[in-house]
């Protein structure tokens, strides 16, 4: 698929985007909007585990037996039903589990554009944005930064509690928190392209092994 060449803006952190180039990110789609929900839903997951080719042929063969008035022949129903409950079962709570993985939370953040500094969503953001960081914040979208320094708390995304150390140069992942310091970062990647959306998109790829019956 070809993809489009995006042009970079290299704004001062002081300054930011102007209103205009936020106009030409929303238009080119390149907005922290992130997915909410993933996999299947809850309809898929009911027709997939109950209208499975195994079932419908094994129900075909019990509504002949019952025909047939072959009754002591129905001792797969069993096994069949309570395999079919017990998949339908880890599907939906896993699916429910699913729902509530969500590493970045939805809140406002400080941003600079046109030279003033104001809160706006997380998905308000676009790439390139200017975010200020500061104690307590959370990193919503993988960044830059451009001055400042910062100590940074990685363990959602890696188990690791020690705090980082970033400066000016060094990159910031979103779903990490800021401990202390405060920096101005420069947005490199947003929504569906930042690290912690590939994380969970990773993450809620659930699929239930074969069952050997």
């Amino acid at each position: 698929k070809k993809q489009q060449k995006i042009v970079r803006f290299n704004p001062d952190y002081t300054f930011g985007l102007t209103n205009e180039q936020v106009k030409q990110r929303k238009q080119e789609g390149l907005v922290n909007k992130t997915k909410v929900t993933y996999g299947k839903s809850y309809g898929e997951i009911i027709v997939s585990n109950i209208f499975s080719f195994f079932n419908i042929l094994l129900f075909v063969i019990a509504g002949f037996l019952i025909y047939a008035r072959q009754f002591q022949s129905l001792f797969f129903l069993l096994i069949l039903l309570p395999n079919m409950f017990i998949g339908l079962f880890q599907d939906l709570h896993a699916r429910r589990l699913m729902g509530k993985l969500r590493l970045v939370t939805e809140s406002n953040v400080l941003v600079v554009r046109e030279g003033d500094e104001q809160y706006i969503k997380a998905s308000e953001l676009v790439l390139d944005d200017i975010v200020i960081f500061n104690t307590s914040n959370q990193i919503v979208a993988d960044g830059t930064v451009v001055d400042g320094t910062l100590a940074v708390n990685e363990s959602l995304l890696t188990g690791e509690s020690v705090d980082v150390y970033v400066g000016p140069g060094d990159s910031v992942l979103s779903g990490s928190y800021v401990t202390s310091g405060k920096a101005y970062v420069r947005l490199e990647k947003v929504g569906k392209d930042s690290y912690v959306e590939n994380l969970q998109n990773k993450a809620n790829k659930f699929k239930r092994s074969p069952s050997q019956i």
